[in-house]
Formats: structure tokens, sequence, C-alpha cells
């Protein structure tokens, strides 16, 4: 795939690869091949310029399974969902009942029950995928990123966000549970958490970006200022230094409803 900015570099790129290719003696399958192109279909996405979707087809092909009977069929369905899951801030709540008759170790197998609550959410993540608004924005280049955070008891949520054009432009979801040792950090332990695992999911989009950091959590807006009287908010300090965070910011916790919700509902 080769991606310009404009019709001229886009000319120039391309001869470039051809060049090589021919240096190499490799050869190209011309009907397979698709020259300055507006749109593409790539690993299961439609890609434009501006933002990125599932593919029609399919999405289709999800809507045409059948309600699973047994754990192997279970564990396509949520495969088939698994690549899907950035443009669903539900995702996590919905598929809970699911994930939790299909996490089984090999001796526990044979338990394997579905049941209404699991019908339900096939349903449901079914339903999901024809109403949500199914997109997401790329960056664009020279503005910063914005990252609202939060942490619950039961896990942790994030949202990254970019200012364009007078608009806030949603590029990725995340939320996950945390584990029954993290669900006793202290309230400053979870949010900082939240900041790190947040952006270790999401360094390929924050790398060599300035990024902006939101919490509820007041006394985090200094953490990147001066040392924090709490050895383990000080290692998650350390190891996000690698991103160029400009400042973080504080939010009043009423305006912080998408990532407090997807913290609180992360029960997969």
């Amino acid at each position: 795939m080769v991606f310009s900015k404009s019709f001229s570099d886009h000319l120039n790129h391309l001869a470039r690869v051809f060049s090589a290719l021919q240096d190499k003696n490799l050869l190209l399958n011309p009907l397979k091949c698709e020259l300055a192109v507006q749109q593409i279909n790539y690993l299961g996405h439609t890609i434009t310029k501006n933002s990125i979707q599932p593919m029609n087809d399919k999405i289709e092909a999800i809507l045409r399974i059948q309600e699973p009977r047994t754990l192997a069929q279970a564990n396509r369905f949520l495969g088939s969902l698994g690549r899907y899951r950035k443009f669903l801030p539900k995702f996590a709540e919905i598929a809970a009942p699911i994930h939790s008759v299909t996490n089984l170790t090999r001796a526990n197998q044979r338990k394997f029950k579905w049941q209404p609550v699991q019908s339900k959410a096939f349903h449901q993540l079914k339903e999901l995928l024809t109403t949500e608004p199914l997109f997401l924005h790329f960056p664009v280049d020279d503005l910063p990123l914005i990252l609202t955070t939060d942490a619950s008891d039961i896990g942790i949520g994030g949202v990254l966000q970019q200012e364009a054009n007078g608009q806030l432009r949603n590029l990725y979801y995340h939320s996950q549970v945390i584990t029954p040792c993290q669900r006793k950090y202290s309230t400053i332990e979870k949010e900082a958490l939240a900041m790190y695992k947040c952006l270790d999911r999401i360094c390929s989009f924050v790398l060599g970006r300035t990024i902006i950091i939101m919490t509820d959590h007041c006394p985090l807006c200094y953490i990147m200022q001066k040392s924090i009287k709490n050895n383990r908010v000080n290692r998650i300090t350390h190891l996000i230094q690698e991103s160029n965070i400009d400042k973080v910011v504080h939010i009043r916790g009423q305006y912080n409803c998408l990532p407090d919700y997807l913290s609180r509902y992360s029960k997969e």
C-alpha cells in the first residue's frame, strides 16, 4: 500500500516503488493492483484519507452468523468481532456474558453452557454493529492529541481524541478490567495505571506526537512536574516518559462521562 499526501507525491512514490521492484526482478499482477484511488479496502477495513471503518461485507458476514451452540462457535463469533472492538465503546460490557462462558480452562471446557443471558448479549452485539457510527478518524499532523482516562474498582478506560477544524474527533477507544491485585490499589494508583495502560495500548498513535492527558483526579495533574509521595505512581511516571506529554489537565468528573463508563463496565 502506497500512501501520499498529494497526486504529484503519489506519482513520485509509485515511480520509486516500481523502480525498486524492477531492480529485484519482481512482477505485480495488474488485476490485483489499484492505482491513484481515494478509498481502499484493506485487512477488513475501508480506508479513506480521513477515516477508517469496517468493510460492509465483513459486517454483513458477522450478522449472518447463527447463534452459537458450542464453545468453538462462541469463540469464532467473538474472534470475528475482535478486529472491530476499537469502534465499539460498549464492547466489553455487552460481551462480558459470552466471555464468562468461553474463558474456560481445558479441564472445564465441557462445562460450556449457552443460556439466555449469552443469547441476549449475542443479539445486542449484532445490533451494535448496525446502529453505532462505526468509524474512527486518523490523527492530523502537528495537532496535539487528547487522551482522557478514568479508573474504577472494576477497570480502566480511555478515549483518544483530537480537535481539528473545530470538531473533537474520536481516534480510539480502550477499556480493560484490572486484576484482583490492582483492585487493591489506592485511587491515585488506579488513575495513574489508567494513564499508563491507555498510553501503552495506543503507543503507535502517540509516539512522536504531542499529547494532553485529561483526568478527573486532580493530584495527578503534577505527575510530570514533581515527584509524588507514592512509589507505584512514581514508577508509572517513569514508564510514560517516552510519550511527549505536554501537560496533564484536570477535568471535572461530570464531564468525564465516556472514560468513566468504559472503566466501570470493562467486565471482559
